[in-house]
């Protein structure tokens, strides 16, 4: 089967589809970022979004499936001035796409809650399929000259400074960590860092620290790869509150913190106990392979697709990767 990709300039959302890209080409399909014309490869599935606009033709045989922001019956309150709900002329553009549905950052109950509009006045089925982990590209590879107690990669800007300066920055300041990412940091962070130094770096803290955009903390929804790669790079992830955060994760896989007191609390027990931490690891990587690497969201757009064949070959394949993860 081929799938063509919308290829964004970088951002969250090419790191997404490069994870979808990685799981159908280990399955032995082609998958290809647009490269300005979608007539130069006969795709059979078209993935794209409401945030990057592309041309595509009415007259096609590819499957189109587009991600969209939230639309629901439910609205999203704006967050310190950040509205996440899609936007009136994104709408129209999605609309007159006629994809064969759409898909938002949220698990199932999100979609029937923010979601539900797409189909409620358009008709057009809408899935949840959030963030995962990468794990052809994110697996333990710890080097010596990363390793630390506290590792942590992203961008700062206002927005997500919130969280950041909340939770990450007294944890920062108490402890010491080694930061890697673009934006205001300053002389906290080394600047931007290549994807093979991320894997070795998350791969060589003991813990790594996650934090959550607010709407996420609020609302659920947009979890973030970071808490996904950790685990898959052998690492322990430690997050900031999110109101969804044990639906991906049971309680007793994944420490949420309340508050910034507890949050300090957690990541000193951790580093201080290696046996517990560990078998956190352990529990957490289990975890992400088995229900949250991208062959488990791309197994979701096959269902959505009908494709029952390739939903059974994908489950055998995450099987496979469990098991041998287990012996």
């Amino acid at each position: 089967m081929k799938i063509l990709l919308t290829n964004p300039d970088g951002g969250a959302f090419y790191y997404i589809l490069r994870g979808f890209r990685n799981a159908f080409k280990c399955l032995g399909h082609t998958a290809e970022f647009w490269d300005g014309s979608l007539n130069t490869f006969d795709a059979d599935i078209y993935i794209g979004s409401s945030g990057w606009p592309q041309s595509i033709p009415q007259d096609r045989t590819a499957k189109i499936i587009l991600h969209v922001n939230p639309y629901g019956s439910t609205r999203l309150n704006p967050i310190s001035g950040v509205d996440i709900n899609e936007s009136d002329k994104a709408i129209q553009w999605t609309v007159k796409q006629k994809p064969d549905f759409v898909f938002g950052y949220g698990l199932k109950g999100d979609v029937n809650e923010f979601w539900d509009n797409w189909i409620n006045e358009f008709g057009i089925p809408v899935y949840g399929i959030p963030p995962a982990g990468d794990h052809i590209i994110f697996k333990p590879s710890p080097d010596p000259n990363f390793k630390c107690d506290l590792a942590y990669v992203g961008g700062y800007w206002p927005y997500k400074a919130i969280n950041i300066d909340k939770y990450l920055e007294p944890a920062r300041k108490k402890f010491g960590m080694t930061i890697y990412g673009w934006g205001g940091w300053n002389k906290r962070s080394g600047g931007p860092i290549s994807d093979d130094r991320v894997v070795k770096l998350l791969s060589s803290a003991k813990i790594c620290p996650c934090i959550h955009e607010p709407h996420t903390s609020t609302y659920g929804i947009d979890i973030p790869e970071r808490v996904f790669k950790v685990p898959l790079c052998g690492s322990m992830a430690i997050c900031d509150p999110s109101a969804k955060l044990h639906e991906y994760f049971p309680c007793d896989t994944m420490p949420m913190a309340k508050n910034t007191n507890e949050y300090i609390s957690l990541i000193e027990y951790y580093l201080k106990h290696d046996i517990e931490r560990n078998n956190m690891i352990k529990k957490q990587r289990i975890c992400v392979l088995k229900y949250h690497t991208y062959l488990s969201r791309i197994k979701t757009i096959f269902a959505g697709l009908g494709l029952i064949e390739e939903c059974i070959k994908i489950q055998k394949h995450i099987e496979d990767l469990v098991q041998n993860e287990r012996s």
